[in-house]
């Protein structure tokens, strides 16, 4: 039975009890006032009947004692009854079922009871709710937000990681209570999250991940409270900085390379210039070389200038280009017409084959010829005599394909992907000797992904190249 049942059963049952032998006793000493004062204590033996007074005292507490009990007995069922739901519904609510609820069906204490219990449990519910609404908001933020965000604590355990983060560390969906070091596997970040844990202050650093490629990550770090003020977490917020520092290394470069082709022709031309200026009575046919070297770098520098600037107006998200309808095969056909004479002069065989007839697509005409006859001339440079350049276009589902072939001095494959990059020559004394800016193939790259296109080559050492550009119908709005 449940104790506190017991209780009120065993208080009940006492209670009535006592009140019954008191009130008996009562009773019989009245009993036997009475008798004293009538004056019949000499007729009658007076300890025969106290005898038979308590005698019928006892039968009547015996009886009263039994009807206390059936009493008390009902009395607790009834309690047992009115009391076992609510304390059933209690213990479930306890056990944490939210929908718990005590059946209202009486007007009396117990009714207010359940009221009250039933009122409390829908606060709970509803603050359990609020509770788990606001965590998947946090859980939402922080698994959209484009940086890393890791939390750890004193046994250098992740606490909190994010989506980001899990993408930066290449960690695993249930990387939270791993040990951080094992998910980020570099004693330089490693070390960042000590100095932050010996630290009041916030620090940053920028961390190489991968020499080769740049991959960078710039770590804040600080120390955060704990509730309990038991232990020290560490709050680590990780942005991948790669492409800025890709940006950075080829602004560098292309500085470097900048000034490095524009000093090359420009000394060329200064020391010829100095030379004809120091000595006028130079014969008439080493002047004219002179003067010829001069034209010739000058054209060079011009061409540079030319490109650079082309550059640049591709970079400013489009310059002032203007997109019309264009017909593909109109301008592969003057772009080849453009080299027919240079690739015969250098014994070279120019071909062209197209399936595209009258086709037209949405584009930028100069700048599609521009890439288009930059293909061909290096294609043609880098071709020896008797070797072969040929034109391709073709249309495919989503749009056209150009390719450019030859059989000219291929590629190395660890040059293959940086051949786009400005200035970067795979051979530079042979890239020279052939001419050219250097800014060629950067050209061809930014005008296709203007179009919304891509590029990509294939090349083999010693038997030629094959450039492909793919180019939509239409650009991407």
């Amino acid at each position: 039975m449940n104790p506190f049942r017991d209780r009120i059963f065993t208080a009940v049952f006492a209670g009535s009890a006592i009140a019954s032998t008191i009130a008996v006793s009562i009773i019989g000493w009245v009993a036997i006032h009475n008798i004293e004062e009538a004056g019949v204590k000499q007729q009658i033996d007076v300890h025969a009947a106290v005898v038979q007074i308590y005698i019928a005292l006892v039968a009547i507490c015996g009886i009263a004692l039994v009807f206390c009990y059936i009493v008390a007995l009902f009395a607790a069922g009834r309690f047992r009854r009115d009391a076992d739901p609510i304390l059933r519904a209690a213990q479930t609510m306890a056990a944490g079922d939210a929908h718990a609820r005590i059946d209202v069906s009486r007007d009396d204490e117990f009714g207010k009871m359940a009221e009250w219990m039933n009122a409390l449990a829908d606060r709970r519910a509803s603050l359990l709710r609020e509770a788990e609404s606001q965590q998947n908001e946090v859980r939402t933020i922080l698994d959209h937000a484009s940086e890393g965000i890791i939390v750890i604590g004193e046994s250098g355990r992740i606490l909190l990681m994010n989506g980001a983060a899990r993408l930066m560390f290449h960690a695993p969906p249930d990387a939270t209570g791993r040990l951080f070091v094992e998910v980020s596997r570099n004693a330089k970040i490693q070390e960042f999250v000590e100095r932050v844990r010996d630290s009041f202050e916030s620090l940053q650093a920028d961390i190489v991940i991968d020499e080769e490629d740049l991959t960078t990550f710039r770590f804040r770090g600080s120390r955060i409270p704990d509730p309990g003020g038991r232990e020290v977490r560490i709050l680590l917020i990780a942005g991948d900085i790669s492409d800025l520092r890709r940006l950075e290394r080829m602004r560098i470069d292309f500085v470097a390379n900048a000034s490095h082709e524009i000093k090359t022709p420009l000394s060329a031309i200064l020391g010829y210039a100095e030379t004809l200026q120091d000595d006028p009575d130079l014969d008439a046919e080493t002047r004219g070389k002179f003067l010829e070297t001069i034209a010739r770098n000058s054209r060079r520098l011009e061409e540079l200038v030319r490109d650079m600037l082309h550059l640049a107006r591709l970079d400013s998200a489009g310059g002032a280009f203007q997109f019309d309808s264009v017909s593909v095969v109109e301008v592969c056909e003057s772009a080849f017409e453009a080299h027919r004479e240079p690739a015969k002069k250098k014994g070279i065989d120019l071909s062209m084959s197209e399936t595209l007839g009258d086709l037209k697509i949405i584009a930028e005409r100069e700048l599609l010829y521009q890439s288009i006859s930059n293909l061909i001339s290096n294609a043609i440079k880098y071709t020896p005599s008797g070797g072969k350049v040929t034109l391709e276009a073709s249309a495919g589902a989503a749009g056209v394909q150009i390719i450019v072939k030859d059989t000219g001095t291929g590629i190395a494959p660890e040059h293959l992907a940086r051949i786009f990059e400005r200035f970067y020559r795979a051979d530079p004394a042979r890239s020279r000797e052939a001419g050219g800016t250097g800014l060629g193939l950067a050209i061809v790259k930014h005008a296709v992904l203007l179009h919304g296109g891509k590029i990509d080559v294939e090349s083999e050492p010693g038997v030629g190249s094959r450039f492909r550009v793919s180019i939509p119908f239409e650009p991407p709005k």
